[in-house]
């Protein structure tokens, strides 16, 4: 009798959380795999653009839950960045500053979609939280885009969620002046 209250309080309460739709589950790890510091590859692009394509449908779709939207988000934007330094490295071109604005604007819209489902369901986004501080911070300061941004926000949020690059991040922070 206990497990079966248990089990409606749990369901009723929204307490129980599922992996994401297959559709957003399944370009993940794709996505990750793909993440700079792999060594640049036409074929990389082809993948991160099918990705994209597949998350833009996703987001589209206005029956995605709470937790899809998020993840929708968060992996688009990574599919972006991630397009973007492999396209640099392969066709030796600048980073667009402008659409690395877009990026970082899908990175501070996913994290924000985490602390809000945070306060409405109780579940835990640390992960996510600092995965996406970290790599909104990594982005600005290697397309030379916002490091003060990287370094007064998307670190410092990342290290209090104790990701070890993000210490290391905010151990190597440019000094600021003082002003008179």
């Amino acid at each position: 009798m206990r497990k079966a209250f248990a089990l409606v309080f749990v369901l009723w309460s929204g307490a129980v959380w599922a992996a994401p739709n297959p559709a957003i589950q399944g370009v993940m790890a794709g996505i990750d795999a793909a993440a700079p510091g792999v060594k640049p590859d036409k074929a990389i692009s082809v993948k991160l653009e099918k990705a994209m394509g597949i998350l833009e449908a996703q987001l589209n779709n206005s029956r995605l839950s709470p937790d899809d939207l998020i993840y929708a988000h968060l992996y688009h934007a990574k599919a972006q960045y991630f397009l973007a330094v492999n396209q640099y490295h392969v066709l030796y071109r600048d980073y667009d500053r402008e659409d690395a604005r877009g990026y970082v604007y899908e990175f501070k819209q996913a994290i924000n979609l985490m602390l809000d489902q945070t306060a409405k369901s109780g579940k835990d986004w640390k992960k996510e939280l600092a995965e996406a501080n970290w790599q909104a911070g990594d982005m600005s300061v290697r397309m030379e885009m916002d490091a003060y941004t990287a370094y007064d926000t998307f670190f410092p949020a990342c290290a209090a969620l104790g990701r070890a690059e993000c210490k290391a991040m905010m151990a190597k922070a440019p000094k600021r002046n003082p002003q008179r």
